[in-house]
């Protein structure tokens, strides 16, 4: 890591080439296209610049709403189909209509600029019609976590009340099942809460025949006869409480499509592109264990998808995309659905995943494009239900979230390849704060464990991680190390009521995202991501752990000293779980019986009944130690902690989850005494 602070000179002349970028994009292009930038800096240096032309680095934002962008390439949408759902297809014409319709119904609930939708959605086509209508009323649709975060279904009500109130909503989008866990328990203090409307649709609205026949035949395939005739069982028991429950709602609940029969006429008024907009929010976990608010622009959504226009990826209108990734992940929202969108492809909607069925969905769907986590392409890879399959119609497998060794990334890459498909397998970086992807290797930029280079209106730099330092290249390096910081269009502001819940730094003019990610950038301008400063990490479906906060509660329960949260390898999710490694208070000695009592009580108290955490970030293995191991400066020695295997004698929680719901939380007593 280079520290020496740089001349004067050089200082100046840096302020001179970024104030030029910003001011006189054309002649900065002459400059770093002749080979005329040479201060060390990555900010005005862009050592990637060289696997783009000067066209592709050009800045060319849209100034128009996400629906009008789309709109704006008839080229690629007219005549074609965008959305499939079970082989139910839905045009592009088709889909304007659909959102046309939602504006009237949105508007005659009462919904205006600047107005709040609390959203519980599922990958579904309502919930893709009642995005781009809210956005052209000027609206908010502010994304959560749809499944129930307790198995105690009021307190899933409240935590979800209290995201509504803290966040100012006033209304409230849901699927039919999602509101009876998260709002029917609890209806009056909903009402007490200024809940002036429910607009609800089911999974089922948008099937025909044909599509429910292909679902029960794709659901069949996924998991067998038996549990799917046990789903649908269930589904029924559901419909019915439904049916009973609107009759007693105390609540202004409304049906999506009996609405849109009834607002035919109704005449909206539209608000119009203005910049800085608010259209979305989605959340992200904070250090505090809360879901931070990231509120997103039609600006911001509109530079992402530009940029992956402008960078010539084998995407094309009418390319099969796989919309797996939630709308209450940002990634899922701006880099799929949107994007996807803007690029004329056809959305294939898959409100229902679990990682193991990740790769025989691609094959079953025939999506061309899909992305997810390291251990759900490594799944594919070792799935054998896809070993005789042709996955000749696969261009494009991306995966984020954590790290990939060079033996996984290899072995995807051989498997591709093997299974006659031309593509290899493309490493992303990205935050939710970014609007998901910020960097990607691909191509001539995709080399083994790397992440590639910033995507085209992106600029990564790199500080110093205490002083905060703007590094640069000196004479002899040949990497930086440090603090990644990104600039770029595509940046949550962070703001919400007042409330900043991002960190950014100004650098020569520029403000900058700090990630608190450690990297490594190399000559090429090629990134290797190296850690999070907080020690956070991503299981297995790509949830962010923050250790910090679950320490910090775990530690306030009566016998616990310390409390320290690492990650493991699960073989049978084939991706990160979390461990809770403690130690008890002095003089404290609990039998096999006790431990487990103890691990029964961190789990309700600590995570259960507690607003502030969800039951996805419970620990999977509870492992108690004497004493910490220590490095030689008297330090808990991490490293130890993340190498010790599991070796049977953890206290083991078991929580029943899909991507969809939460089931039952059992703790199990160690295998070995």
């Amino acid at each position: 890591m280079s520290t020496t602070k740089a001349p004067e000179t050089v200082l100046a002349e840096v302020e001179r080439l970024s104030e030029l970028e910003r001011t006189n994009q054309e002649e900065y292009l002459d400059l770093l296209y002749g080979d005329q930038i040479h201060t060390g800096y990555l900010c005005v240096d862009k050592p990637w610049h060289k696997y783009f032309t000067r066209e592709q680095m050009r800045l060319e934002l849209p100034k128009m709403t996400v629906l009008e962008y789309i709109k704006s390439h008839p080229d690629w949408t007219n005549g074609r189909t965008a959305i499939d759902y079970y082989g139910h297809t839905i045009s592009y014409e088709k889909m304007f209509e659909h959102i046309d319709s939602a504006i009237k119904v949105l508007y005659d609930m009462g919904v205006r600029k600047g107005d709040r939708i609390l959203a519980m959605v599922p990958n579904v086509p309502e919930a893709i019609y009642l995005f781009y209508a809210a956005a052209e009323l000027g609206a908010v649709m502010d994304y959560v976590d749809p499944r129930p975060d307790s198995p105690d279904l009021l307190v899933a009500a409240r935590k979800m009340l209290s995201l509504y109130r803290d966040e100012k909503c006033k209304f409230v989008v849901s699927m039919d099942q999602c509101y009876l866990a998260m709002i029917s328990p609890n209806e009056q203090e909903w009402k007490e809460a200024g809940l002036e409307g429910v607009l609800l649709f089911t999974a089922a609205d948008s099937m025909t025949l044909k599509s429910k026949l292909n679902y029960a035949k794709l659901d069949k395939e996924l998991h067998g006869k038996e549990a799917f005739d046990a789903k649908m069982e269930q589904n029924k028991k559901l419909s019915k409480a439904f049916e009973d429950r609107k009759k007693t709602s105390i609540l202004d609940l409304r049906m999506f499509w009996d609405e849109v029969k009834r607002c035919k006429k109704v005449q909206p008024e539209l608000p119009g592109y203005e910049p800085d907009t608010m259209v979305a929010m989605t959340h992200t976990s904070g250090t505090t264990g809360r879901p931070k608010p990231l509120p997103f622009t039609h600006d911001n959504l509109n530079a992402y998808a530009a940029e992956g226009l402008k960078a010539e990826l084998p995407i094309h209108p009418g390319s099969r995309f796989m919309h797996a990734m939630p709308f209450f992940a940002i990634y899922g929202l701006a880099n799929v659905l949107h994007a996807g969108f803007t690029a004329g492809v056809v959305m294939v909607e898959v409100p229902e995943l679990t990682p193991q069925d990740f790769g025989k969905l691609v094959y079953l769907h025939k999506v061309a494009f899909s992305c997810g986590i390291p251990a759900w392409a490594t799944g594919m890879a070792e799935d054998p239900y896809l070993q005789d399959k042709d996955l000749s119609f696969v261009d494009w497998l991306s995966v984020g979230g954590t790290g990939m060794s060079e033996s996984e990334e290899n072995r995807v890459n051989n498997f591709l390849a093997d299974h006659g498909s031309k593509a290899k397998i493309v490493k992303g970086y990205g935050l939710s704060e970014t609007c998901g992807c910020a960097g990607q290797a691909y191509a001539d930029y995709n080399r083994v464990c790397s992440v590639g280079v910033p995507l085209l209106y992106s600029t990564f730099a790199l500080v110093d991680p205490e002083t905060k330092e703007m590094l640069r290249f000196e004479e002899g390096d040949e990497e930086l190390y440090g603090e990644l910081i990104i600039s770029t269009p595509c940046n949550s502001s962070g703001v919400v009521d007042d409330n900043a819940y991002i960190t950014f730094g100004t650098y020569f003019g520029k403000t900058y995202l700090m990630t608190g990610d450690v990297a490594y950038i190399d000559r090429d301008g090629m990134m290797h991501f190296e850690a999070r400063n907080d020690r956070g990490f991503a299981r297995f479906d790509g949830f962010n752990v923050r250790p910090g906060k679950l320490e910090e509660v775990i530690e306030s329960i009566p016998n616990v000293k310390t409390c320290v949260i690492t990650p493991f390898y699960d073989e049978e999710k084939a991706g990160k779980m979390v461990k809770a490694n403690l130690v008890l208070d002095p003089g404290v000695e609990l039998s096999t019986e006790e431990r487990v009592e103890l691990v029964r009580t961190i789990v309700n108290r600590g995570f259960i009944q507690n607003e502030d955490l969800s039951a996805r970030q419970i620990p999977a293995k509870f492992k108690f130690w004497d004493a910490l191991p220590m490095t030689a400066a008297g330090k808990i020695n991490y490293q130890v902690l993340n190498e010790t295997p599991i070796t049977g004698e953890e206290v083991t929680v078991v929580v029943d989850e899909t991507n969809v719901s939460l089931g039952n939380i059992t703790v199990l007593a160690p295998e070995k005494a």
